[in-house]
């Protein structure tokens, strides 16, 4: 299974500005920025994304891993991402 997004950016780094888009459509030239990234301006950003997708894998994987039994109906997750330059150094589901 492939899985496809795109990332559009028009500017400078600073003071351009971006959208994200997915096949799926649930991503539709979704915009972010400087702000939404390293700032606190209302917005998605990459990091944000990509600890959705670790809290959505680890909450699905865990219903898979309990199917055979009855204790688990409902499952949450949240997941935190930390970077530094854009790397990731850190990706984790908190206690």
């Amino acid at each position: 299974m492939i899985r496809k997004a795109k990332a559009v950016w028009r500017g400078t780094g600073r003071a351009g500005t971006g959208h994200l888009s997915a096949d799926s459509g649930v991503l539709a030239e979704t915009p972010y920025s400087f702000k939404t990234r390293f700032e606190n301006e209302k917005g998605t950003n990459p990091e944000e994304l990509i600890a959705a997708a670790h809290a959505g894998c680890f909450t699905m994987a865990l219903a898979f891993a309990s199917s055979d039994h009855t204790f688990i109906s409902n499952c949450r997750a949240c997941a935190s991402v930390a970077t530094r330059i854009g790397t990731i150094v850190r990706l984790w589901l908190p206690s």
